[in-house]
């Protein structure tokens, strides 16, 4: 499950129904625009231009987006000014990871590289922040917590937009993690900042990056066979009608395809696997599965694991088209989402597979997930060793 910040404080939480809570009047897009207008030179104009444009592609609004980097590319490509030279290059890595989903962190390094042997202290911490992101998101936990130690080392001289961002960043690592108490307390944080800094498009992923880490730890637990019920029995599909409701009211349009995702995962922990089977469906048919996260060969198991348990009946011929290279191409952590539905469907029917591959590959995929357990909280470690001084600047400010 990706998460939107590189996967929320909703219905049946302490913090209450995010659309009443989230009151604000001024949009972050609106201030940014505003900050373009008042530009007093041509260096800080291209700034705020560029930031518009990054706020527009984590909107889903890709051809605005677009049309400011061609304009930035035409007239700042010289690099005579320096600090628009970097957030172009940060702007390109943000554009194509919100449109197309690609890891463009070379971008962000180099303005990262760029950024520090010019001294320029604000856009290093900056993109920090972006690599932290990309990093958490593809799974890079070494460069995830090197970039984040340098983001909460510099969290003073961040803006209240970016301070959120890496709050979520340790939130949404301590979700996954199954620390919801800590993880709460990250989020709170981050919620605070965002109401300062206007940024509804960021309001919008912390809770959809919540529910869908949350979503995503539940479908792992139950293939390890690790099922917490407290988590098991929340009223997720509730959870998901305040989210949708939020992303439609900020139209951050970047995230609906994942909620359609999230849509599906939360009618499977409900038992509803004839309506998980439709929103699946329709994520197949509709092309976007890419967009989502999730490869052709888990999307085509998991409806057919879906039309298995809405029948009730385990139907071997209805797995025959299973092909083993498929299964190995997959991510170590698809890979065992797609052995516990193997599993579940076949029943023993599956000795009809290869009993020691089976046992290879889960194995192998239960190993790779205690590592990412302790890869990423190693990676949070300095994050959460300085979560007194990071509550303090919050809520002092």
């Amino acid at each position: 499950m990706r998460c939107d910040t590189s996967c929320a404080g909703l219905n049946g939480s302490r913090y209450g129904q995010p659309c009443r809570e989230l009151q604000v009047t001024t949009s972050a897009l609106a201030m940014l625009r505003a900050s373009v207008v008042a530009a007093t030179s041509p260096g800080s104009k291209a700034e705020a231009l560029a930031r518009v444009g990054v706020c527009l592609a984590q909107l889903g609004r890709f051809e605005e987006a677009r049309d400011i980097l061609l304009e930035l590319r035409k007239e700042y490509s010289t690099g005579h000014f320096p600090r628009v030279l970097i957030r172009i290059m940060i702007f390109e890595g943000i554009i194509s990871y919100y449109e197309n989903l690609v890891n463009s962190s070379d971008r962000l390094r180099r303005a990262h590289i760029l950024s520090k042997v010019g001294g320029i202290t604000d856009l290093q911490a900056e993109s920090s922040v972006w690599m932290a992101h990309f990093a958490f998101n593809f799974e890079n936990y070494s460069e995830f917590g090197l970039s984040l130690s340098d983001a909460i080392n510099k969290f003073e001289i961040l803006d209240d937009s970016f301070r959120a961002r890496t709050c979520l960043l340790v939130a949404d690592a301590l979700q996954y993690l199954a620390n919801r108490s800590a993880a709460s307390d990250w989020y709170i944080l981050a919620r605070i900042l965002c109401r300062r800094a206007h940024d509804h498009g960021l309001m919008t992923a912390i809770e959809y990056n919540r529910l869908g880490i949350g979503l995503s730890r539940i479908r792992v637990d139950r293939a390890l066979g690790r099922v917490d019920n407290s988590s098991d029995h929340r009223d997720w599909l509730a959870e998901l009608g305040s989210v949708k409701r939020l992303h439609v009211g900020f139209d951050a349009r970047a995230l609906a395809e994942l909620l359609e995702l999230c849509d599906a995962y939360t009618h499977e922990i409900s038992g509803d696997y004839s309506s998980a089977c439709t929103v699946l469906e329709r994520i197949r048919d509709s092309g976007s599965a890419a967009r989502c996260g999730v490869s052709d060969c888990l999307l085509t198991l998991e409806i057919k694991w879906c039309r298995v348990k809405n029948s009730g009946v385990s139907s071997s011929n209805e797995y025959l088209g299973v092909d083993i290279s498929d299964i190995e191409s997959l991510t170590q952590n698809d890979r065992l989402i797609a052995l516990m539905m193997i599993k579940d469907a076949f029943g023993d029917a599956r000795s009809t597979l290869d009993a020691d591959w089976y046992t290879h590959l889960i194995d192998e995929a239960m190993r790779h997930f205690d590592q990412t357990v302790s890869d990423m909280s190693a990676a949070i470690e300095v994050a959460q060793k300085s979560y007194s001084i990071i509550h303090s600047l919050v809520m002092n400010k």
